[in-house]
């Protein structure tokens, strides 16, 4: 998939514009439980009528940010005399009414963390309205923006700042969606874990590859820094510091990855910036600790989404959220270390030729690679996932059926060609080497399982607009893969375990980027296990039957952590941001001042206080913790763009009133807002 005409794309590089209806996650029936229905809310904007917006958000239970979000938009919308309804909708529903069926108004959600500003092109370029996943869910179209994301992925320092400068602002006035503010994400850990790797969040494929079962003061130069330690990047500095009394806490930072807008000179590259040797460790959990079959030293982390413990399918955009998990059991050719892209899976890589005009990369894939079955992995699997990532039927079928995730690096790619059985050479166009490098970070898979995967699904007695491929709705839940852990056994929806594959190139790596990760992991086995919330989560590490909280806990756990010795508490500013997403294919929608006017009802600085208790930035970019972000959209106490209709959380009903007037939208005698 690339942004040239669909004529000029090689083979198997085609994007359809399609819509795979409703099927991504554990499985066809599983997912939908029967006939799908849209639900009908295009009916609602009847012009003359008054205005009726549905807003979808997660439930409590599953996030209380976002639906405290959903709330008060609602309530500014009925006070501006619009009918808002919010319905709170489980996480797998969600995802697929946004990111495959395009079935919604309005809906509040996080955005997954990203590296490069490259994923501004997916995620708004007109080309992408109908193609499932985080792929410009919205329906936005802008043909200055089109020919700005595409310009942008060419250009490198100064010059792509620059242009992503003007993209920003161009989304700012359009708003397809609203960024509402970055999230700091809070993590409970046991004092009986160490952290190995400390430039990098705990839940993240480097964070588990080098956690530790110890006791932390047998690594004091990798123990969880104190929460007033202020760490950063050249672009943004992070504070840490903790709100309870009871206790100075304790925390870990991560330093957001820094986005590459540079490009370097021509090298073959084989290592990265020296980064300091891993301390290693042998001791033994304490023990206290009550074993488990999971092993004798076991690490056992919670996870408050049960998504990753009953599908792992890593293209499925509904089942996937962050994809850490199944980062850990499929590899890629680069990984990103220290903020830039290093050869992993690869063993090195040489360009040739000159980008952005034109220009190849030869991979040269680890002679010793295997898969977790044992077999040999080889150029004809990395091929294969690039070809199979752009249209999963591999040309079977009348139309592609793009990957729901990664096919938008993929797309980066104009061919790809086997030179021998452990080289390749992938072929670019227009594009920077900053950018072309994240084609690197996809999931390398084995064609000899995932080639029988491209024939067409069997959706029987499920109604549904398009084809889709067995790829797109498999839950994959016999894993096989190259990754550092292998698949050991799944018990749906309570408890993932992994254990550690000895054949892994870890095991015997001497690359100066790769020496903390050397030798493999420390522990016998990774165990994720299903916790409903926070509290039972902080419950399973009191207990001793956990070792830390794989996904973010409520601001609301610190105090319990805070007066409890043997909890720490670990703070990773991120990249993930909350946002407000609106359907443009749909009146009022379709009208960017009245989505102006929509996202003017909000009040980010409120949110960051009450909502994310102090653990969140307000924004209004989605580059805002980057280097990238446009110096008009930096936040300086109101939003620079759409600042709100009052202040302290409090709406100005009257001007908000005018301002829809103003806009040309009228009112009905009893006050309520008509379609237009």
């Amino acid at each position: 998939m690339s942004d040239d005409p669909p004529a000029e794309r090689p083979p198997f590089d085609r994007i359809g514009r399609r819509r795979a209806l409703g099927l991504i996650g554990t499985g066809v029936l599983g997912l939908l439980g029967g006939r799908y229905v849209p639900d009908g809310l295009l009916d609602r904007s009847v012009p003359g009528e008054p205005l009726s917006v549905s807003i979808k958000s997660l439930p409590a239970d599953a996030d209380t940010r976002a639906l405290r979000i959903a709330r008060f938009l609602a309530e500014n919308l009925t006070a501006v005399g619009v009918d808002a309804t919010v319905v709170p909708t489980r996480r797998e529903t969600l995802m697929r009414d946004v990111l495959v069926n395009q079935q919604f108004d309005v809906y509040v959600a996080p955005f997954p963390e990203r590296t490069d500003p490259d994923f501004l092109r997916p995620l708004f370029h007109s080309r992408y309205a109908e193609t499932a996943g985080w792929y410009n869910p919205f329906g936005f179209e802008d043909g200055d923006v089109d020919s700005l994301l595409e310009l942008q992925r060419r250009q490198r320092g100064d010059q792509r700042r620059q242009t992503l400068a003007t993209i920003q602002e161009k989304l700012s006035r359009a708003q397809p969606l609203s960024v509402v503010a970055f999230v700091d994400e809070l993590r409970a850990l046991s004092s009986s874990v160490a952290l190995g790797y400390d430039a990098n969040d705990v839940h993240s494929k480097l964070g588990y590859l080098t956690l530790s079962p110890a006791e932390l003061d047998t690594q004091p130069d990798q123990a969880v820094r104190p929460a007033t330690e202020t760490t950063g990047t050249p672009e943004r500095t992070e504070t840490t510091a903790t709100r309870t009394p009871e206790r100075t806490e304790t925390t870990a930072t991560r330093t957001p990855e820094r986005t590459e807008t540079t490009g370097t000179p021509e090298r073959t590259e084989t290592t990265a910036t020296r980064t300091p040797e891993r301390t290693e460790t042998t001791a033994t959990r304490t023990p206290e600790r009550t074993e488990t079959s999971d092993g004798a030293d076991a690490i056992r982390m919670t996870l408050t989404d049960k998504r990753a413990l009953k599908n792992l399918n890593p293209l499925s955009a509904t089942a996937r959220g962050d994809g850490v998990v199944t980062s850990l059991l499929y590899d890629s050719l680069g990984q990103r270390i220290d903020g830039r892209v290093r050869p992993w899976l690869a063993d090195s890589w040489t360009w040739s030729g000159e980008l952005p005009v034109d220009g190849t990369l030869d991979v040269s894939i680890r002679e010793d690679a295997t898969w977790h079955d044992g077999t040999d992995l080889d150029a004809n699997d990395v091929a294969f996932t690039y070809r199979f990532l752009s249209d999963t039927s591999m040309g079977a079928l009348e139309e592609p059926v793009p990957a729901p995730r990664f096919s938008g690096r993929a797309s980066l790619l104009t061919d790809v060609e086997e030179l021998d059985s452990t080289t390749v050479r992938l072929a670019f166009d227009s594009v920077s080497r900053a950018v072309a490098r994240e084609a690197l970070t996809v999931p390398i898979l084995p064609a000899h399982v995932w080639e029988s995967r491209a024939s067409e699904a069997l959706a029987g007695g499920i109604d549904t607009e398009e084809t889709l491929t067995e790829a797109v709705v498999w839950a994959n839940r016999d894993p096989v893969g190259s990754g550092p852990l292998q698949f050991r056994r799944l018990q749906p929806q309570e408890r993932l375990v992994l254990s550690p594959f000895e054949d892994h190139f870890l095991a015997d790596a001497t690359a100066t980027h790769l020496r903390p990760f050397a030798g493999g992991v420390a522990y016998d086995g990774l165990t994720f296990r299903r916790a409903p919330s926070s509290e039972a989560a902080i419950s399973l590490i009191k207990n001793g039957d956990a070792e830390g909280t794989g996904l973010g806990i409520a601001p609301s756990s610190i105090p319990t952590i805070g007066r409890d010795p043997s909890l720490n508490l670990s703070v990773t500013p991120t990249r993930t941001f909350y946002h407000v997403g609106y359907n443009a294919r749909r009146p009022p929608f379709d009208d960017p001042a009245f989505r102006r006017l929509v996202a003017r009802l909000l009040d980010k600085g409120y949110f960051a206080d009450e909502v994310f208790e102090g653990y969140g930035d307000p924004a209004a970019s989605p580059l805002a913790r980057t280097d990238s972000l446009a110096p008009s959209l930096a936040w300086n106490q109101r939003d620079p763009a759409t600042p709100f209709f009052g202040e302290n959380g409090r709406l100005d009903t009257d001007r908000a009133r005018e301002a829809f007037r103003d806009a040309g939208y009228r009112y009905t005698g009893e006050g309520e807002l008509v379609v237009t």
